[in-house]
């Protein structure tokens, strides 16, 4: 999926065994990512980059390897979901704007 807008669909939650999603380049048109990412369990690989605001519910993605978060918006109180990567092995934080 490339420059999407708009918001996602919540069917995206059927896909349990999705491992590798790549969002990169959808703005959503502002939009934040939805909280049902956070119970897609199973992706290892995730790709947000240039796609706006990234929620914090994303550190349930315990078995994710690799996240690419370049150029985003964060507005969070603190970074303590990063603590829910266990298993990442790469993750990109490029030209983040951290709003707190």
């Amino acid at each position: 999926m490339w420059n999407q807008s708009g918001e996602l669909r919540p069917s995206l939650m059927k896909l349990k065994s999705l491992r590798h999603l790549d969002l990169s380049f959808n703005t959503f048109n502002g939009i934040p990512i939805p909280e049902f990412f956070g119970s897609l369990v199973n992706l290892q690989y995730l790709n947000l980059s240039t796609a706006g605001l990234i929620p914090p519910h994303l550190g349930n993605l315990s078995l994710l390897q690799s996240l690419d978060l370049t150029d985003n918006s964060l507005h969070v109180e603190n970074l303590q979901w990063v603590d829910g990567f266990v298993s990442l092995k790469q993750i990109g934080f490029g030209l983040w704007k951290i709003v707190t």
